[in-house]
């Protein structure tokens, strides 16, 4: 569910929703419904690797997720953990 957020100065609030996403190891894009009532002006990306992500084809419906890269098992160096893992993990939230 969209929730409105205290704008600092004065003005409209945006409406702003936020989920995890997983772009499966095979894959270099995933499309994410998003469920804001209007077109996101602003989506921000935070991979939970050393992955590069980025977002492209946004709608009032959805938008995309690309990763750069091969495809195929993902390496995790990241809070003491090693080896590769299956999908990645993409923590999201967009602002409309």
């Amino acid at each position: 569910m969209p929730l409105p957020v205290t704008p600092p100065y004065g003005g409209s609030a945006p409406t702003v929703t936020s989920g995890v996403a997983s772009v499966a190891a095979a894959s270099s894009t995933l499309t994410v419904t998003h469920g804001l009532p209007s077109t996101p002006t602003s989506v921000v990306l935070t991979p939970a690797s050393e992955a590069r992500v980025w977002v492209t084809a946004i709608t009032a419906t959805t938008f995309q997720i690309n990763r750069i890269g091969p495809v195929g098992a993902l390496p995790l160096p990241i809070f003491g953990r090693t080896g590769d893992v299956d999908t990645l993990t993409v923590y999201w939230s967009a602002y409309a």
